[in-house]
């Protein structure tokens, strides 16, 4: 892997990852989850299928 190369590495994220593509009134996957999220928190988002 070529990470080690690396001195900045830029990122982005979706800006909604809806619950429900097809009926946005369910909220977003990221709905109540805080600014600075722990461990747990962060993999529910990281996992959610898009």
């Amino acid at each position: 892997m070529c990470l080690p190369y690396i001195d900045v590495l830029f990122g982005i994220e979706p800006y909604h990852l809806w619950k429900d593509e097809q009926d946005h009134q369910t909220g977003d996957v990221k709905d109540g989850v805080p600014f600075q999220p722990d461990f747990k928190q962060q993999d529910e988002v990281f996992h959610h299928p898009m």
